[in-house]
This record gives structure tokens, sequence and C-alpha cells, in this order.
């Protein structure tokens, strides 16, 4: 008999050994193998710790691309990441270049469409351990966690939900902060094509809410111009329009 990712996955449902980290990012392509969306775009209200609100457009393609430009247009604020580095734009100028593990980008997209073998190795760049797993009950429904063994709230891991093996949990130590560890929540999901997008991620940083997240007018199988990823002089991308501050202040430049 041939052991597949999904009947590994079903074997632990019936009581079975948890299946180490490369084994779980197997599973969750296999099961959304050239259905998962690849390209989109949504608007992003995004509620700071300092209370402020701020309109993020942002602009995916799978796997490894993502752009946000933050209105209004006049700031010339953006953030490009290309697979592990981020590049970030103030009044239309490059203002940093560095090396970024984006664990979002990683496990809310490109593990449902990146070879496993690669989205496994950059995870372990990461500084995920993929050989500890367990399981948890989280929300009411049983979640595979890859990066810990049981009753470690500490270490860097991720958690799925099993049964749709999407991203619902995020725990990583803040090297910045120790005292102030990120804990996401990742909540909401509807159907989006033949996977799922979140709604809602509530970032946590020493249990106290840090920065919330909300996905509207989600925009599906966008064509880009890839361009707009290239981490050169900074241009407004075109889809983005006059770059409208719909939540935050319209004055506001920083």
């Amino acid at each position: 008999m041939i052991v597949t990712p999904i009947l590994l996955l079903a074997t632990a449902l019936l009581g079975g050994p948890v299946p180490d980290g490369d084994a779980v990012v197997r599973a969750a392509h296999a099961k959304y193998a050239g259905k998962w969306p690849t390209s989109y775009t949504y608007l992003q209200k995004t509620l700071l710790p300092d209370g402020r609100l701020e309109t993020w457009y942002t602009a995916v393609q799978l796997p490894g691309l993502q752009r946000v430009d933050v209105a209004p247009a006049l700031t010339g604020r953006a953030m490009i990441y290309r697979r592990d580095s981020l590049y970030t734009y103030g009044a239309r100028k490059t203002k940093t270049r560095s090396w970024w593990p984006n664990s979002f980008l990683t496990l809310l997209g490109d593990i449902h469409v990146a070879p496993p073998a690669e989205t496994s190795r950059r995870l372990r760049q990461f500084g995920y351990n993929m050989a500890k797993t367990h399981e948890e009950v989280w929300q009411g429904k049983r979640v595979i966690v890859v990066g810990a063994l049981a009753g470690d709230l500490k270490s860097k891991q991720f958690w799925l939900e099993k049964d749709r093996l999407i991203l619902v949990r995020l725990i990583e130590p803040n090297a910045a902060d120790p005292r102030r560890p990120l804990d996401a929540h990742i909540e909401g999901y509807e159907k989006a094509g033949g996977g799922w997008m979140e709604r809602t991620i509530r970032i946590h940083l020493g249990g106290q809410i840090a920065q919330l997240e909300e996905v509207n007018d989600l925009q599906l199988n966008v064509r880009h111009d890839m361009s707009m990823f290239d981490p050169g002089p900074y241009q407004l991308p075109e889809w983005v329009g006059p770059l409208q501050d719909i939540w935050g202040s319209p004055t506001r430049v920083r």
C-alpha cells in the first residue's frame, strides 16, 4: 500500500502517532495541489499598537511574493516581501533591505503551493524544529502543532487545523523583547476558490493585543504586473489607483 501524506494524517486521526513536520507540510500541499489561489489582492484594515488605523493595499503572488502599499499615496510607504527578503519604502525612497523570515506568507500561502521540500527547508531556516510535533485542541477543533512538544508555548511553532490543514496559530519568540513573545491567532476563514482565506489576524505580544488585521475586498486570479514585486525604485502599482486612505487619517504623513 502506498502511504500518502493524507493517509498519514488519517492514521493520526485514529489515534496513531503524530507525523513529523515534513509529513505535515507534504499533506498541506497535497490537499490543495493545483487548487489554492496563487494571485490575489485585498484591502487590509490594520489597527496598530498605538491605536492608529491604516489602509494597506496588498497584492500577493504565490509562492513567495507580497507587496503592501500603505495609504495615503503621499507617504510613499510600501513593503515588498520576496521570499526571505524585505524591502521597505518611505517618502518614495528605499529605506531598508533585510533578510526577513516571513512565516505568515510561507504558512498562509506557500505551504499549499510551493514544493513541500522547499517549504520545509525554509521553515527550518526560519528556526522551526520540524521533528517536534503534537496535537492540541484549539477553539474547539483538533490541530497539529509543529515546532514544539506538548506543554511548550515558548518555542517557535505553527498550528494547523487538522481537518483543513490551514494555519490557525503562530507562536514566535521576540528577540527584541523576550518578555513579549508573538502569538498570532488567524481566524474567520472563508472559502476562496479552491482554498481558504483568513479574514482576521490578531497579533499578541506578551499576551496583549498589538495589531489587528482585517481582510476586505478580496479579488482572486488577478493578473499582476510582476514588476511591482521588483525591489527597484519606488513606483505606485497601477491597481491601487489613487491609494485612498479608507480607514486612517487622510492628513497623516510619516
